[in-house]
């Protein structure tokens, strides 16, 4: 496809197209070895950056997380982030990206990741990329986490998806990811995955999917969002409920099976799915935030036990307009709990709601729109959960609770670069996790007084 010039394409003054096609040829005299390496190197750099067309952002923002526990009302911590995103296509098989975002205040830390997407139109739809990221925890909690000075927190990732269209109307999904954490008791840790949706009557379809997430402490700040969106290094520090105790990673097996029907005009379609799914977490991760941690910046982890919920799920998802997109997802559960034999003392006096009676009833409401007011171009993000079987800080079981996300993107009348955009992003949010990341259902539920996180800056986009 045609994509528009970007800066990296620029045309020379008088409108004579830069392209190394225009040095002057080595004479005989300066014909040497290396004359013809230099000149070959420099054609090919030209035909990369001449003939590329690079996409991406650069982005320079300022983070804050506002401790909201009652214990430090104004306690604010802040920092400053630099966020890259560059890629391109590769004509006739897909597109690769490379993001990364660095942090340089306290803790510092690091992200970055690299990624091939094949074209759509592909009968194998591959998605293959590489991460690692790390972060260096501040002066006062390398004592409470036992580390030695310049220690850091390493994670790395290496995942490859594919989605097979067998034949019209079968496709088959399947994957794996492998995960390294330095500070796991055990590791590399593999999530794998096997589904397939088979088409049946006009737009209705059948799915079936099983599979497993290692899920880790840090994870939803190593990891980069499912959706797409900006990703921000690691900002907040943690360490083990049980002083110098192990940490362990999450396993959750899910097993699903559904229907869904399309419906609706072309740009304005809608689907409507129906779920029944069983899952299974062993050491359910619980994270606590408040009350006996350093801060909004440092929160404690540990594993609390085994559960498994058995439910249904309903979704809607789809065009509501022509400028806003959505979904709306319910789900409702039996829930069993194994003893939590893990649980220590110290988690029980500081947030009693985290311990469950063998069995309880959940019910879940979650929501995400994107919505574009087109007279001033604005872009609003929205994300909201809603659940009985929140944990939250003085309560004795758990209580009705939400959650939020929300952020705005203004762009302004000013073109840095030509083919570019100058954009005001703006973003507030108590939502730990992403409503689409990977996972156990309890993952959210069980994270406790979680601070607010506020980012505001400016994006520049070519």
């Amino acid at each position: 496809r045609q994509m528009r010039r970007v800066v990296l394409r620029d045309e020379a003054p008088a409108g004579v197209p830069w392209d190394v096609a225009l040095l002057p040829e080595p004479t005989l005299d300066a014909r040497s070895v290396f004359d013809r390496a230099v000149h070959s190197s420099m054609r090919a750099a030209s035909a990369f950056f001449g003939k590329t067309d690079f996409d991406g952002q650069i982005n320079w923002m300022t983070t804050g997380l506002l401790d909201v526990t009652g214990e430090r009302p104004w306690s604010m911590m802040t920092g400053n982030v630099a966020y890259l995103a560059i890629g391109a296509p590769i004509a006739g098989h897909g597109s690769w990206m490379v993001r990364g975002a660095w942090s340089a205040g306290e803790p510092s830390s690091w992200v970055m990741l690299g990624e091939f997407t094949s074209s759509g139109d592909e009968r194998h739809a591959i998605r293959a990329g590489v991460s690692y990221g790390a972060l260096r925890p501040r002066g006062t909690d390398r004592v409470s986490q036992g580390l030695s000075v310049g220690e850091a927190r390493t994670a790395g990732a290496v995942y490859l998806l594919d989605r097979w269209t067998v034949r019209p109307g079968l496709d088959v999904s399947y994957g794996l990811r492998v995960d390294a954490y330095d500070y796991l008791a055990r590791s590399p840790v593999l999530s794998p995955r096997l589904g397939a949706r088979v088409a049946v009557i006009g737009r209705t379809a059948v799915t079936l999917d099983g599979l497993q997430h290692a899920v880790a402490p840090g994870t939803a700040e190593f990891q980069p969002p499912a959706a797409a969106g900006l990703w921000l290094p690691p900002d907040r520090s943690f360490a083990s409920i049980r002083s110098g105790g192990a940490i362990r990673a999450e396993r959750v097996r899910e097993l699903a099976v559904g229907v869904e029907h399309a419906f609706g005009a072309a740009g304005a379609e809608r689907t409507v799915a129906f779920r029944r799914f069983r899952q299974t977490s062993h050491d359910q991760l619980v994270t606590l935030f408040g009350p006996g941690t350093a801060g909004a910046s440092h929160y404690l982890t540990g594993a609390l036990g085994d559960v498994e919920v058995t439910g249904w799920s309903a979704r809607l998802t789809g065009a509501l307009s022509p400028h806003v997109r959505g979904d709306i997802t319910y789900a409702a559960g039996r829930v069993g709990w194994e003893s939590a034999t893990r649980m220590s003392r110290r988690i029980q006096a500081l947030a009693p709601s985290m311990v469950r009676g063998p069995r309880e009833t959940l019910h879940d409401l979650s929501a995400s729109v994107h919505a574009e007011i087109p007279a001033t171009s604005t872009h609003v993000a929205m994300a909201y959960r809603v659940s009985s079987g929140f944990s939250a800080t003085g309560a004795a079981g758990p209580v009705a609770r939400a959650r939020f996300a929300v952020e705005v993107r203004q762009p302004l009348p000013y073109q840095p670069l030509r083919g570019g955009s100058f954009d005001v992003l703006v973003g507030v949010r108590n939502l730990y996790r992403d409503l689409d990341d990977p996972g156990s259902f309890y993952d959210e539920l069980l994270t406790v007084s979680p601070p607010l996180r506020f980012v505001g800056g400016i994006q520049v986009r070519f």
